[in-house]
C-alpha cells in the first residue's frame, strides 16, 4: 500500500509540473506573439519559461548578431497555427539543439510530442535535463541527421543549414522510414525550394501568409 501511495504521489507531482510547464510555455509564446522583439530575445523568454540558462549554448564566443543566424524566429513559427493539423502528429526538429524550438512547435501545433535530432552531445544532455525537469514530452536522438530514426514522426521542421548533399540524404532517409505510413509535412526555411520539389511526391502547399519565409510541403507516401 505504501509503494502504491508513493507511486500515486509521484504521478500527481509529475502531472502538476507538466501542467505548470505547459502554462509557462503558453504564456511565453503569447508574449512573443504580442511584443516586437528580436529572435534572440524570443529564445531568452522561452528559455526562462523552461527554467533553462539564458545563454544559448551553441558555440562559445558567438556574439548575438552571429547567434541570430543559428536560431529559429519563434514569432515567425506562430503562422503555423493557421494550418490544418492533427494533434496526434509528432514533431521532429532536425538539428534541434537543446529542444527549445521543438517545444515551441509542439505548443504552436498542438502536437502530442516532439523529437529532436542533434549531433552535439552537450546540447542533447542539456535538453534532456530540461525536458525531465519540466516533464516535457520531448525526446532526443544523439546522432547525425543522416542516421536518425524518423519512423514515428510525421511533421518535420528543417531549419538546418546543411549543404545540398546532406539535405538530400536526410530527406531520402525520412521518405524511406515513412514509406506506406501516410501523409507527412515538412516545414522549411533556409532550404532552397528546388531541393524539395526535385523529390517525387513532395509538393509545396499554399496557405501560409506571404510575410513569412517559411515553406510548407506535403508528401503522401
Amino acid at each position: 500500500m505504501l509503494d502504491r501511495n508513493l507511486s500515486l504521489h509521484l504521478n500527481l507531482s509529475r502531472l502538476f509540473i507538466a501542467r505548470q510547464s505547459y502554462a509557462a510555455v503558453e504564456a511565453a509564446m503569447q508574449r512573443i506573439s504580442a511584443e516586437d522583439i528580436d529572435l534572440v530575445e524570443q529564445h531568452h523568454i522561452l528559455r526562462a519559461a523552461l527554467r533553462m540558462p539564458e545563454e544559448i549554448p551553441w558555440v562559445p564566443g558567438l556574439d548575438e548578431g552571429e547567434l541570430g543566424s543559428l536560431v529559429s524566429d519563434l514569432k515567425d513559427l506562430l503562422v503555423l497555427r493557421s494550418i490544418e493539423y492533427r494533434p496526434e502528429r509528432v514533431v521532429c526538429d532536425i538539428g534541434g539543439a537543446d529542444g527549445v524550438t521543438a517545444i515551441a512547435l509542439q505548443n504552436i501545433l498542438g502536437a502530442e510530442s516532439s523529437v529532436v535530432v542533434e549531433k552535439s552531445g552537450a546540447l542533447v544532455s542539456a535538453g534532456r535535463d530540461a525536458a525531465s525537469r519540466n516533464m516535457q514530452t520531448v525526446s532526443f536522438q544523439h546522432c547525425d541527421a543522416r542516421a536518425a530514426d524518423y519512423r514515428n514522426s510525421n511533421f518535420f521542421y528543417l531549419y538546418c543549414p546543411f549543404g545540398e548533399h546532406t539535405t538530400r540524404a536526410v530527406l531520402n532517409r525520412i521518405l524511406e522510414h515513412r514509406q506506406g505510413k501516410g501523409e507527412i509535412l515538412f516545414c522549411t526555411n533556409v532550404i532552397p525550394d528546388r531541393w524539395m520539389s526535385s523529390f517525387t511526391g513532395i509538393q509545396l502547399l499554399d496557405g501560409l501568409p506571404h510575410r513569412t519565409c517559411l515553406r510548407l510541403w506535403k508528401a503522401n507516401i
